[in-house]
């Protein structure tokens, strides 16, 4: 199925507002359907299960979609389209933020066809954590150096 001339309806994440960090992962755990695609949700869900089986190849619709990421900027809008683009499955990737004064990304995703859209996202949030992890170890192992030297 040729997935890059789909149409696709937008999905919305709806953040946990407790003010503290959280992995991208768990933005799209919170994935919710609305809108149209709101009655295709088990259909979707059925669909989605069969491709990762390794039955039918995912719908055109599935292929396609426009993510609403909720009380988000461009950092995590940058940094999810640099991993989407590197991903072998990805034929289109990018993102915008509608107006400034709303706290949303939009965030398009489209596949080559062997993966959904969502599958595709999930596996560039898990990579996007794995990079965070490593930032986040190597700037600890750093203020390490730096308190022992201060010390000395």
């Amino acid at each position: 199925r040729d997935c890059r001339r789909a149409t696709a309806h937008p999905f919305t994440l709806f953040p946990h507002h407790s003010g503290q960090a959280r992995p991208a992962w768990e933005a799209l755990a919170r994935l919710r359907l609305v809108g149209e695609d709101a009655g295709l949700g088990v259909r979707t869900a059925t669909a989605m299960a069969h491709s990762a089986d390794g039955g039918d190849a995912p719908s055109p619709r599935e292929c396609a979609r426009t993510f609403v990421i909720g009380d988000e900027d461009h950092t995590l809008g940058n940094a999810l389209r640099h991993v989407l683009n590197r991903h072998p499955q990805t034929h289109l990737a990018g993102y915008t933020v509608p107006h400034p004064s709303e706290q949303s990304v939009n965030l398009r995703v489209q596949t080559k066809g062997a993966k959904s859209s969502r599958e595709v996202l999930a596996e560039a949030c898990g990579q996007l954590e794995e990079m965070c992890d490593v930032v986040a170890k190597k700037f600890e192992g750093a203020m390490e150096e730096h308190k022992s030297a201060m010390h000395e």
